[in-house]
């Protein structure tokens, strides 16, 4: 029988080794998508499981890995819209480096339906002002996720 995971381990792995993600395009009728999700890369794929085992999600082999044999084999784990708000949920009180990611997105799902699962359409009946406030979120995540010596975190 398997423990559960702590939920302090959980936050400062996830800190270390995982991202938060909403994305956004334009779909082909001008309307804004915005998929959301949260993922763990490690080359363990143990703990993957069982992050998948008590929380759903997919765990997939990094397509990187599977090409150059100079890599181990990598693994991600993704969690997406319902299942990535259990995950962060049951960590937020434990996480450090990604606090604002998280607080982000709990901001941007208050403005996301209930029954929304996995990409929704944020353009569908949406005034513009309402899209600009989602994408002003995104844009500081995505400022915040930004890796490299320019990176431009404000």
């Amino acid at each position: 029988m398997e423990y559960k995971l702590d939920r302090r381990w959980l936050a400062g792995f996830f800190d270390g080794e995982g991202t938060i993600c909403i994305s956004y395009k334009v779909n082909s009728n001008g309307k804004a998508e915005f998929k959301r999700y949260v993922a763990i890369t490690n080359t363990k794929v143990d703990i993957l499981n069982r992050i998948q085992n008590e929380f759903g999600g997919v765990v997939r082999q990094n397509s990187i890995s599977k090409k150059d044999n100079n890599f181990k084999p990598c693994y991600q784990w993704r969690g997406f819209s319902k299942v990535a708000n259990q995950f962060l949920y049951e960590i937020q009180d434990y996480l450090i480096l990604k606090k604002e990611h998280c607080n982000l997105w709990f901001m941007f799902n208050q403005t996301v339906p209930e029954m929304s699962l996995g990409n929704f359409k944020g353009g569908l009946g949406v005034d513009t002002e309402f899209v600009q406030n989602r994408m002003v979120m995104v844009n500081r995540l995505k400022q915040l996720n930004q890796r490299g010596l320019n990176a431009k975190v404000l």
